[in-house]
């Protein structure tokens, strides 16, 4: 090896690793989850400069040793395609999840959540001592704006009751559309009496706010609340207490829709 490849070699290594690293961790960062197009840009014009650095320099005196080089470098490459990978995939299995666990007319979380939701927080309650309450609601009169004025007014009440309980309930509140008219929420380290209080300032508020629309005096909303494990100690049976409290609710609600008609 001639003085001047002895020299070329460990600056040009080092110059070329530290642009590698820099490169493909920039590309990385840059890449959208959605595509890895100028990611495999960047990784075969890395390894296009490799091959003519190489070529370029390459003697029988340091062939062995620029073969090494390589090899180390394109394993490092591969590293950095294999965690782009990785990230990619991951991405999209967390958006596919994500998607999976919401309702798509409201964007709340949909039933199926709703369901490990609940067994979790049941869980909790019992390994913590902690009281938590479950609120189901049903929107009164749905049917009516659906009939009177068409489904896409129906929809719009459904997204704005939806806003409204993200607005009104605390951000620890998880929020659901079960389907249909119903929505629940479930409301850690919450005692019913202290749910309650809540819940007619949350009425005021959806009543108060239905503006102009030509349906918003048909339409309200009732709710069952119940609470574990000071009521009860299983789903089943919490569940049956919040739906008769709703039905209650409802059955008083419908006299007070039906006179504003």
């Amino acid at each position: 090896m001639s003085s001047n490849d002895a020299a070329w070699l460990p600056t040009e290594r080092e110059r070329l690793s530290q642009t590698a690293q820099a490169r493909l961790a920039s590309a990385r960062f840059q890449m959208e989850d959605s595509s890895l197009t100028a990611f495999w840009a960047e990784v075969a014009a890395l390894r296009n400069e490799v091959a003519q650095t190489l070529t370029a320099h390459a003697t029988e005196s340091n062939a062995h040793e620029l073969l090494a080089w390589q090899t180390e470098l394109h394993q490092t490459l591969d590293e950095h395609v294999a965690q782009a990978v990785e990230t990619l995939l991951a991405a999209r299995l967390g958006a596919l999840t994500e998607q999976a666990s919401r309702d798509p007319l409201t964007g709340l979380f949909n039933r199926a959540t709703f369901e490990q939701r609940l067994r979790n927080e049941i869980e909790r309650a019992r390994r913590y001592g902690r009281e938590f309450a479950l609120v189901l609601f049903d929107v009164d009169g749905l049917k009516t704006v659906n009939d009177r004025f068409g489904h896409p007014a129906g929809d719009q009440v459904l997204r704005y009751l939806a806003q409204m309980l993200r607005s009104s309930l605390r951000q620890s509140d998880d929020i659901f559309r079960l389907g249909g008219d119903e929505f629940a929420a479930l409301c850690p380290e919450t005692s019913r009496p202290a749910l309650e209080n809540r819940l007619p300032r949350l009425e005021f508020v959806v009543r108060q706010s239905n503006g102009n629309a030509p349906w918003a005096d048909h339409w309200g909303l009732s709710w069952g609340v119940a609470s574990l494990p000071a009521e009860v100690q299983e789903a089943e049976a919490l569940l049956a207490l919040a739906d008769q409290r709703l039905y209650e609710c409802k059955r008083t609600h419908h006299q007070h829709v039906a006179a504003r008609r």
